[in-house]
């Protein structure tokens, strides 16, 4: 299970997520589409932990595993992505998780 309530965060000066609930339940897939620019990528970042909360409660289910690798990542091609690719999918499957647990914005 993954729970966000009443999330918000700032990115700089902007305050880019006002009040987002969300809850997921164990097997059920979630889609994130949006134009350049809608706060995907920063959205995605709070989900995992790399991006605080500035208000609101994020809670992580003890088996939930993310598989997100971030835009900003390397660039390959070829044999080297297969490498990377292969190197994400085995961090999951071995429960790699920096962010798991509950958090919420300081007081």
């Amino acid at each position: 299970m993954l729970e966000f309530s009443d999330i918000h965060t700032f990115y700089g000066g902007a305050h880019i997520l006002h009040g987002v609930s969300l809850r997921v339940e164990a097997g059920e897939v979630v889609s994130l589409l949006g134009r350049n620019g809608a706060g995907k990528t920063s959205f995605l970042r709070t989900l995992v932990g790399e991006q605080p909360l500035t208000e609101g409660r994020r809670t992580v289910g003890d088996t939930v595993r993310f598989g997100y690798y971030d835009q900003r990542g390397l660039q390959t091609n070829g044999k080297e992505r297969a490498k990377l690719l292969e190197f994400v999918v085995s961090q999951v499957e071995l429960g790699v998780d920096r962010a798991g647990g509950s958090s919420e914005a300081p007081a």
